[in-house]
This record gives C-alpha cells, sequence and structure tokens, in this order.
C-alpha cells in the first residue's frame, strides 16, 4: 500500500509544475522553460481555448501535460489562473449500447478521457483532479491505481504541503474484479511521504462483511525491504499443549543487510529460538548464518537442550582468489529427525562443514588450497577433522620446448610433467563400545609431494596405434610411525608412537594404447539414414612394487603365539601387494544419423562398456571381475543404465574366504561354468510433461523471463529465513504444465558376500497433475518393491479460489504422518494473512516431532 502515497504526492507536484508554466506562457505557445521549473513542461490538446478576460485556458480533447518524465492525460484540462487552480476531467458523452437482452440498444451518457497521471509505469487515475498552486494543496475524486498486483482506491485524496497527504475512505485488494473478494478499508489516512502512512481505523472485508479491524495501523512509507514484527501462528500439540510459533522481529537496515529472529513458545515445555541472518556485495561477497536453540523442561523432569548451526559464506579476494565457507553444526545426532519436516534433511546423516581459501597465478600455472575440514558422521558419531589441509600444484606442461602452431611435432615436444604437493593434519574421531565405551583418537601428518612424467606419441604406431606412457613418482614425509608387538598377556597385537622425521617414497609406471574401430550400417528405417557403431579398445599395463616387503621398511612383520605372520603398515595408505597388471576395456558406441526435413542430425543411441584385468603380482584372485555397463543415450526424458559384474572363481564358503579355483576347473566347462553373476543393478528413470501453458510476455512452452528480485542485486535475490530447512519441500513446482512426472527405479542384487543382498524400490517425485481449471494435485512417494511396502507417500491438493488459494497436504502413514491445511491469500505480498490447521505428529510444527 505504501507505494500509491509516492504516486499521489508524485501527481501533485506535476501539477504544480504544469500550472506555474500555463501562467507565464502565451496561449499559443506549447513549450517554454518556467522560471520556477529546473526542466521543460510540455502540454498539447486537440483544442485550446483562452478566456483572456476571465483568465481561463482550456486543453480539450486528448490533453496531455509533460514534466520530466511524468504525464497527465485528460479529456479536459482546466488553468483558472485568478483562482490558481487546475482541473482534470472527463468529457460526458453520448453512446449507443445494446440492451441487456441484445434485442435494442439505447443511447447512454459515458465520461470520456478520465484523468490519467503516470509516472514511468506507474499510474494513477480518477474520475476528477483538482490543484491549487498556491496553496499547493489538491484533491483526487476516486482516485485509483496499480502496483505489483494490487488495486488502490480512494474517494478523496488531498495534498497540504510537500509531505502530508490526506485519504478519505481508501481501499486495497489483489482481487481483480469490481467487487472485490477481500479488501483492506480505511475512513482515513494520512501519508508523511519517505516517513509512514496511518490509518484509522482499519478494516479488512470479505465481500461486504466486515471480519477483522483494528483500532489504527502504522505503515512504514520507504522503498525496499521494510524491517517489522513477525506475525505469530498459533497451533496445539497433543503433548505439548498450545503454542505461539514465529513470534519475532525482520530487521533490513540497508540493502546489504538483514536479519531475523523469532521464537516458538510451548504452553507445557518451553521455548524454541531462531536467529538468522543475510548479506551479500555485488561480486564481492554473500553469506548466510542460521541457528536455532531450544530448552524445554517437560514433565517428569526430563530437560532437553538442543540446538544447530548453519553457516554459509562466499567471497572473491580478487580475481584469482576465493574464500568459501560451509558450516553444519549440530547438538545430536537426532535434532534434524526429531524438529525438522524436511525429509532430504532428516534423510541426511553425514554432515560435511568445511572453509576453504583458493588462489591460482595463471601465468605460471601455479595454484594453492587451503581447507579446514570436518565430516561427521550422525548414525555412528564418528568424525574426521582436517586442520588444515594444503595443497599446492603446479599444472602438467611441457617438459622440452614450446607448442608449435605449425610444423611438425618431435617426440621429446610431446612428453609433459606436473608436479602437486600436499599437506594433511587429519584427527579422527572414533567411537567405540567394545571392551568399554570410550572415544579413540588418530592423529596424522603427511607431507606428500608427487611428481608425473607422461609422454604421448606424437604419430600413431603403424598409422592406427595411439599410446602412451607415465611415471608417476611421490614422496610422503611423516612426523611420526607406529612399532607393533605381540602382547603375550593380552594375546594381542599392540603398537606404539615413534616421533621423528620419517619419509616414504613410491611410484608406480603405466604404458597405455587405444585405437578406434568403425563399422556403418544403412537400415533406412524412416528418417534413420545410418547407424554407426565405434568401437574403441584399449589395452593398459600398470606396474607397482609391492611395498609390503620388508626391505622397503614401511611394514612391519609380527609374529602371533602360533607364528604366523601379519604384516601392519608403519604408516598410513602404503600400498600393500604390488601390481603387475594388464587391463583392457572395449567401448561400443552407436549412432544414428537422422534426416528432420533437409538437415541431418547425428544422435547417440546407445554406450556399451566392457572392461577386465590380470595382475600377475595379487596373492589370491589374480583375475579381475569383468565389469559391463550400458546406458542409454537417445532419450531425453528418458534413462537406463545396467551395470554388471561377473567372477571366474567359485563362490565364497565362509567370511573372508576368496577362492582361487576358477569356475571352469573340475569339468565345471561341461557344465558351461565359466563365470557367475555377482553384482547386478537397473536403473532406470523418466521425466514426463504435458505442453507448457502460455504466459503473458512468452511463446508457448518457454519459461518466463526472471523477474528483478531473482536476478543478481546488491541485496539478496531471494531471502534465505532462518528455518527452512525445518519446512516440508515444497510440494508443486512449475504450475504452467497442466501434468508432470519423474520416476526412478532401482533394482540390485549383490551377491559378492557370503550372503545375497537385494534392494528393489521404486521413487516417485514431481507428480503433479491439473486435475480440473481449479484443482491440482501432486504426490510422490517411496516404494519398497521387494517387501511390497510404501516407505513413504505424500498427497498434496491445490485449490484455487481466484484471488485465494487452499493447500491441503497430508502423509497418510509412516513415521512422518501427519495433516497441513492452509487457506490464504495468493498474492505474494500478503501470504501470511492465512487460516492454518494441522495435526498428526505432536510437538514442533506438527511435524517429525519424536514425540506420539
Amino acid at each position: 500500500m505504501k507505494r500509491r502515497w509516492w504516486v499521489w504526492a508524485t501527481l501533485c507536484f506535476l501539477l504544480a509544475g504544469g500550472s506555474s508554466q500555463a501562467q507565464t506562457v502565451p496561449a499559443d505557445t506549447t513549450r517554454q522553460r518556467s522560471s520556477e521549473l529546473d526542466t521543460l513542461v510540455t502540454y498539447q490538446a486537440k483544442i485550446q481555448d483562452n478566456w483572456v478576460d476571465k483568465r481561463i485556458t482550456v486543453l480539450e480533447g486528448d490533453a496531455e501535460v509533460h514534466y520530466q518524465n511524468m504525464t497527465l492525460k485528460a479529456g479536459r484540462i482546466t488553468l483558472y489562473w485568478d483562482e490558481h487552480l487546475l482541473v482534470a476531467e472527463g468529457i460526458p458523452d453520448t453512446v449507443w449500447e445494446p440492451t441487456p437482452d441484445g434485442t435494442d440498444s439505447v443511447q447512454v451518457v459515458r465520461i470520456k478521457g478520465e484523468p490519467v497521471f503516470s509516472d514511468g509505469s506507474e499510474e494513477l487515475r480518477g474520475s476528477k483532479m483538482t490543484y491549487n498552486f498556491k496553496t499547493r494543496r489538491g484533491r483526487v475524486i476516486r482516485g485509483r491505481t496499480q502496483f505489483e498486483g494490487g488495486r488502490y482506491v480512494g474517494a478523496t485524496i488531498k495534498r497540504e504541503g510537500d509531505k502530508v497527504i490526506w485519504v478519505a475512505n481508501g481501499s486495497y485488494t489483489t482481487c481483480d474484479l469490481d467487487e472485490p473478494h477481500y479488501r483492506f478499508a480505511s475512513a482515513k489516512m494520512k501519508l508523511i511521504v519517505n516517513d509512514k502512512a496511518i490509518a484509522k481505523p482499519l478494516v479488512m472485508y470479505l465481500g461486504h462483511v466486515p471480519i477483522a479491524a483494528l483500532p489504527f495501523a502504522i505503515f512504514p512509507h520507504k522503498h525496499g525491504r521494510q524491517s517489522g514484527l513477525l506475525i505469530p501462528h498459533y497451533g496445539e500439540s497433543e503433548l505439548e499443549g498450545r503454542y505461539l510459533r514465529g513470534l519475532g522481529y525482520y530487521w533490513a537496515p540497508n540493502d546489504y543487510f538483514d536479519a531475523k529472529g523469532s521464537v516458538d513458545f510451548f504452553e507445557r515445555s518451553g521455548w524454541m529460538f531462531h536467529l538468522g541472518s543475510n548479506y551479500a556485495v555485488r561480486y564481492l561477497l554473500r553469506g548466510t548464518v542460521s541457528g536455532s536453540f531450544t530448552r524445554k523442561n517437560y514433565l517428569g523432569g526430563r530437560k532437553v537442550r538442543r540446538w544447530d548451526l548453519a553457516i554459509r559464506h562466499s567471497q572473491n579476494l580478487d580475481p584469482n582468489a576465493s574464500f568459501n565457507v560451509n558450516g553444519y553444526f549440530v547438538s545430536d545426532k537426532d535434532f534434524y529427525r526429531d524438529y525438522s519436516a524436511n525429509l532430504d534433511q532428516r534423510l541426511r546423516r553425514q554432515l560435511q562443514s568445511n572453509a576453504t581459501f583458493s588462489r591460482n597465478w595463471p601465468g605460471s600455472r601455479n595454484s594453492l588450497t587451503v581447507n579446514i575440514s570436518q565430516t561427521r558422521d550422525l548414525d555412528t558419531d564418528n568424525s574426521i577433522l582436517m586442520l588444515p589441509q594444503v595443497s599446492f600444484r603446479h599444472a602438467q606442461r611441457r617438459l622440452f620446448g614450446k607448442k608449435r602452431h605449425h610444423g611438425r611435432t618431435r617426440w621429446y615436444e610431446t612428453i609433459y610433467y606436473a608436479y602437486s604437493s600436499r599437506l594433511v593434519n587429519r584427527l579422527e574421531r572414533r567411537t567405540v563400545t567394545w571392551p568399554t565405551p570410550s572415544v579413540q583418537e588418530t592423529q596424522t601428518r603427511q607431507i606428500r609431494h608427487n611428481f608425473t612424467l607422461s609422454w604421448t606419441s606424437p604419430r600413431k604406431l603403424f598409422g592406427w596405434l595411439q599410446w602412451s606412457q607415465g611415471l608417476n613418482v611421490a614422496e610422503d614425509w611423516f612426523d611420526r610411525r607406529k612399532d607393533y608387538r605381540f602382547d603375550p598377556d593380552s594375546g594381542a597385537v599392540v603398537s606404539t608412537e615413534q616421533k621423528g622425521f620419517f619419509p616414504r617414497h613410491t611410484f608406480s609406471y603405466r604404458f597405455s594404447a587405444n585405437t578406434k574401430l568403425y563399422g556403418l550400417f544403412t537400415p533406412r528405417l524412416g528418417s534413420v539414414e545410418a547407424i554407426r557403431h565405434v568401437v574403441t579398445p584399449s589395452l593398459s599395463f600398470n606396474f607397482t612394487p609391492d611395498f609390503s616387503d620388508p626391505r622397503w621398511g614401511y611394514y612391519q612383520v609380527v609374529r602371533d603365539s602360533l607364528g604366523q605372520e601379519m604384516l601392519y603398515d608403519r604408516f598410513v595408505g602404503t600400498p600393500q601387494g604390488g601390481a603387475k597388471a594388464i587391463y583392457g576395456s572395449v567401448r561400443n558406441l552407436f549412432q544414428a544419423k537422422v534426416l528432420h526435413g533437409e538437415e541431418e542430425k547425428k544422435l547417440d543411441l546407445l554406450s556399451w562398456d566392457v572392461s577386465l584385468g590380470y595382475n600377475f603380482k595379487a596373492r589370491g584372485q589374480k583375475l579381475s571381475e569383468l565389469r559391463s555397463s550400458v546406458r542409454t543415450l537417445f532419450l531425453r526424458s528418458l534413462n537406463l543404465t545396467l551395470n554388471m559384474s561377473h567372477s571366474f572363481y567359485e563362490a565364497p564358503t565362509s567370511y573372508g574366504d576368496l577362492p582361487t579355483q576358477y569356475l571352469w576347473e573340475d569339468g565345471g566347462w561341461k557344465r558351461g561354468h565359466f563365470m557367475r553373476l555377482t553384482y547386478f543393478r537397473l536403473s532406470t528413470g523418466f521425466r514426463l510433461s504435458g505442453k507448457a501453458r502460455k504466459q503473458a510476455g512468452t511463446e508457448e512452452g518457454e519459461a518466463p523471463e526472471a523477474t528483478a528480485l531473482e536476478e543478481e542485486s546488491p541485496a539478496f535475490p531471494q531471502i534465505v529465513l532462518p528455518g527452512e530447512r525445518f519446512n516440508p519441500e515444497r510440494s508443486f513446482q512449475d504450475f504452467r504444465f497442466s501434468w508432470r512426472a519423474s520416476v526412478s527405479l532401482n533394482l540390485e542384487l549383490d551377491k559378492r558376500g557370503l550372503v545375497p543382498r537385494k534392494r528393489y524400490y521404486a521413487r516417485i517425485y514431481g507428480v503433479e497433475v491439473q486435475l480440473t481449471k481449479n484443482w491440482r494435485l501432486a504426490y510422490s512417494a517411496q516404494l519398497d518393491l521387494l517387501n511390497r511396502e510404501i516407505v513413504h507417500q505424500r498427497f498434496t491438493f491445490h485449490r484455487d479460489l481466484h484471488c485465494w488459494e487452499a493447500e491441503f497436504d497430508w502423509v497418510p502413514s509412516g513415521r512422518d504422518r501427519r495433516y497441513y491445511l492452509r487457506i490464504n491469500i495468493k498474492a505474494p505480498q500478503l501470504r501470511q494473512l492465512k487460516l492454518e490447521k494441522r495435526g498428526g505428529r505432536a510437538g514442533f510444527l506438527g511435524y517429525g516431532s519424536y514425540y506420539y
């Protein structure tokens, strides 16, 4: 409502300027610079009459007055020089109109050219506008305007000076009907420009029925976001009694910062406090800090003190340096399970927090990253801290010579090198329950230097074989290592730490070769002109020494009481077993050439990858599993992926057993036993939708352009208020489509262990159907196909009520069963005016509490 006051004030200023211009110019002049104005005032009309004896000027017939970017249009504009008065009004006109039954026509009087004042995109209309440029007072009879979907009407508008405007019998609504479904009305309004607006009284009407009233109301009258109180929501919980949720204050001191604090009060238990802040400076930084704290004392003496904290910060220090922070912290592992209705938030059982500084030097190809991170498993309460991790990288570049733009490349000019180093200070905390509950800490400090040398042949061998080779050398520095021994008293192997400086050197060698084969088919099927089969076979050889050999000194051999030898790594992650392996793979890509009219298009249809390896130095199974993967590529709305693994060895008969006998041995080949299925996974999903309905300003099927609030601005384009991670996900994503659906299906069989594991599940999400013109349904579900169970499902019904809307959210079963009904005004600026009813799970929000 506050923007209409500014429009009315600007109109009055325009009228003052227009009258001053007309008073000082001859009757036949349409443009002149006024001594009292800082720019030109122009006016025009079909008829200009000057009554010299009465000192009256009349502009009639499409009369217009222009001042800067402001315009006043009317059927007639009259200036009374002696009274210092300007009057803008419409002209009565007689027109023939058909009777209601359409059998005849009658002559009626209509007003043509009602006054219209515009300032840019803003318009104010009225049946009559007057302004006294001597007393600087004006009046608008039945003034009305629109702004951001709202309609403003004032029976009489008067201006008093430059800062005060009075409005009699004003009203506001977002309903576009002549008889609106609802409106806010006030008998008296006073506007203090760029300060505040006072309405006395303020009454809300449904139709012609008043349903709510305030003796007076004060609204801020300033541009941009405004600070103010947050309206609380009332509800009742079976366990915690009546509650008020969301009582607080929103503070927006400028365009670069805002903050919100709110409290939820529960009658029988206590309260929960939310606090959050957003800040942003375009092209420099932006971030969000939000958290909550609950303090509840339940009947029976049980006390609850729980909290959470979320931090996001992104900052560009200069074009080549940045600093980013993402942090999530909670008081206990079940916090979101108990207080959040957001399914994704509840299912997130691992919290990752990190702060990263990155810098690169493009000219030298160097980059530096400093990272501090924490990973916490909410189910086991184990955590890993990096304090810090520093990485330096020198990107790959030529060892000899420079890049040639012309001429033949020499063999030594294809030798490349790269260098990287990393400092790691790692602290792992693990909770153990045996033999006694405790928290074990393991700290690792390590500096790794990694040097890579690669060489790719500039010419293909035999004209068709591409080959390359590379050497990787790594050096690690540790400040401690472990010494192991067998303790006969406890019958276990114990370790002690030895501090000092301990280097570790490792290296590996790689050789690879590949080529491409092409096959072409011309089936002439419809618009398919040809099908091409691209086969990419590759062969590689990898060599890595066995660094568990005692001669390297990286592993320690310990004998137990039975004389059996066991190997223990004295450092962390030392490669064991070594590799002298050959790996082969074949990639098959099927493509089609499709003819669309006179245009030919290439379309990827299907990919099929197969890989196999053999490690000569492996101590157990030397032949790897045969892995294959099939994926469809030709359908944008449907994808299908098949992953399989087959083993050539007998199945294990006990835990830890890795049989080395091939299936075809002992006559197995006679029975057709060559390999067995160990893993199978079929994943498929599709996204379908109806045709997008046309919206104003867009082509049919085209998404509307982003609004100003969705574009980058000095302030946040969309304020991220604290507490959003507690609310359920939006059910309806896009009302443009008459229907849309997304479904995924996963079938998984794992036979690599002793006991086969099966998982067959389907997920239905994003399903929206426009049932009728005003009814819309959304549905989502998680289905366990193996046990024939519905793990989770959610129904949401939406009813369009013209300028209002109703939504019913229902989860019929499971831990989160609930219902929620809301009826609210549709306009975004008034969505908080709503009627709510909720039930199901008791506790915070009526959602997701462990109290029943």
